[in-house]
């Protein structure tokens, strides 16, 4: 069990990977293909939740961020996303609906 385990942090890490790549690239159904599979693998991937909020935010699909980004909030990684600022955009998108 403690190898499979290990194997789906390496994968999530993989994806989280090539989604940045993809990102990078300005290829945003890449990205969200990878980050979705990320946080498939790894479900408090919070670094990929901050990412696919960020991708929803940017495309005004508030109503898809919440969700990641209450994920993030629930284990913050505060090398990829600040706390404030996730917070306002959480707060922002539950005044959208």
């Amino acid at each position: 069990a403690l190898v499979e385990r290990g194997s789906d942090v390496l994968a999530a890490d993989a994806l989280y990977n090539q989604g940045a790549i993809c990102l990078n690239q300005n290829n945003n159904a890449c990205a969200e293909k990878n980050f979705l599979a990320a946080v498939a693998a790894k479900a408090d991937y919070s670094a990929a939740h901050f990412q696919l909020g960020m991708l929803y935010m940017n495309s005004n699909k508030c109503a898809r961020a919440a969700p990641h980004f209450e994920a993030f909030l629930k284990k913050p990684d505060s090398e990829v996303g600040d706390l404030a600022t996730v917070k306002a955009l959480l707060d922002f998108c539950k005044g959208q609906k």
